[in-house]
C-alpha cells in the first residue's frame, strides 16, 4: 500500500485501554487512525477528515 491509499479509521471510545487495544489492532491491519474520546470530538474530526475515513469504530 502506498501512503496515499492507506485507509483511515475513526476510533471513538472514552476508555483509554480499549482505545489503545483497538488502535493497535487497526494499525496491525494496515490502518491509520484518528482517535476521539467522545461523540462531539468524533463529529469534529469526521467533519474535517470525512474524505479520508473509511471505517468508524
Amino acid at each position: 500500500m502506498t501512503l496515499s491509499t492507506v485507509p483511515y479509521a475513526l476510533v471513538v471510545d472514552d476508555d483509554p485501554l480499549i482505545m489503545m487495544d483497538t488502535t493497535g489492532i487497526l494499525e496491525d491491519a494496515g490502518f491509520r487512525f484518528y482517535e476521539a474520546m467522545d461523540g462531539d470530538e468524533a463529529k469534529r474530526i469526521l467533519a474535517s477528515n470525512w474524505e479520508n475515513i473509511v471505517l468508524l469504530f
